[in-house]
């Protein structure tokens, strides 16, 4: 597969730097700069005092390793870090910082917590019986959706213990999110005539929603995002972001660029990355508007808001985009 297997942090910290040249914007005040990390990118996340970042498993970047970068300056923290696995996403919170990782490339399947403040491997790494593929983490608990089986999975990160949460044999899932009212999930039934689904997971009772939200119009349901009382779903067959009402399941379908995938949520924005034309578009969460446009460096792969910036990993070239918030 041509990967990079003699990964030399001192090249990589050499390489990293913020180029001061903006990708360039159609709306009013964002800026985007790029930090050439060095490798494609599959995920990043920010979050815990550093951006998080982790190699494209199919690229030419390091098999086993994630990048810390300082969140100010885009400069290394540190080595990278090295966990027993493929690392797949990060997810971080409430000073935990969690990595998903697989078997892929002869590692194993697992989820390992790195400590914030050193960037260091801890000895709390929970074997999993499956390849996770999505993750998202809150209050002591992860959840990730089981590659193979298109369950999920539960875990208890002070115990270890494991739940699965069943899904049928022709239901997909594409994305996990927790947010308000329980922890979400989207995705689709079927193999010909393919059904999306919007489900939920009440946290107390690990049951699913008896009626789970049907959504309206056509498109692929990618991934998701759920901050506030809404959800936030990117489409990218449809080219739309659909808005989704909690309480009311009322529905509204906002139109974006070529093929969104990557979704986030900021404090009175939602991000999407345009996979089909190397753009973010900037949502307002109170209008539903589109009220930016910014060109990244490449197709977008994952997003990530926080310490004062969106975060654009990037799963077609070396460089990560940095999109500044405005102030106030």
């Amino acid at each position: 597969m041509g990967r990079m297997r003699g990964y030399v942090p001192a090249l990589v910290a050499a390489a990293v730097m913020l180029i001061a040249s903006a990708c360039g914007s159609d709306g009013p005040g964002a800026t985007a700069t790029d930090v050439d990390v060095g490798f494609q990118q599959f995920s990043v996340t920010a979050g815990e005092g550093a951006v998080w970042v982790v190699p494209d498993p199919g690229g030419d970047g390091p098999t086993n390793q994630v990048l810390r970068l300082d969140p100010e300056t885009g400069e290394p923290l540190g080595d990278p870090v090295t966990v027993p696995g493929t690392p797949w996403v990060v997810a971080a919170d409430d000073g935990q910082v969690w990595v998903a990782h697989s078997d892929f490339d002869g590692g194993e399947n697992g989820l390992t917590r790195i400590d914030p403040s050193t960037g260091a491997v801890t000895d709390d790494t929970i074997p999993l019986d499956f390849t996770p593929s999505r993750l998202d983490y809150r209050d002591g608990t992860a959840w990730i959706v089981e590659e193979e089986a298109d369950d999920i999975i539960r875990v208890d990160t002070a115990t270890g213990e494991t739940t699965a949460i069943a899904f049928s044999e022709r239901e997909f899932l594409s994305h996990v999110a927790v947010g308000s009212g329980g922890v979400w999930v989207a995705g689709v039934e079927g193999t010909l005539n393919q059904q999306p689904f919007l489900d939920r997971i009440d946290p107390e009772t690990n049951r699913r929603s008896p009626e789970p939200i049907v959504p309206e119009g056509d498109g692929s349901m990618n991934e998701l995002a759920a901050p506030g009382e809404a959800l936030w779903v990117s489409r990218g067959t449809a080219n739309e972001v659909l808005l989704v009402e909690i309480d009311s399941s009322s529905q509204q379908s906002i139109g974006v660029g070529a093929q969104p995938g990557p979704i986030a949520a900021g404090d009175a924005d939602v991000w999407v990355g345009n996979q089909d034309d190397d753009t973010v578009s900037r949502i307002d969460v109170d209008t539903g508007d589109v009220v930016d446009t910014i060109d990244v460096a490449g197709r977008p792969s994952a997003l990530s808001v926080g310490d004062g910036a969106v975060w654009v990993a990037i799963e077609s070239g070396t460089n990560l985009s940095r999109i500044e918030l405005e102030e106030g």
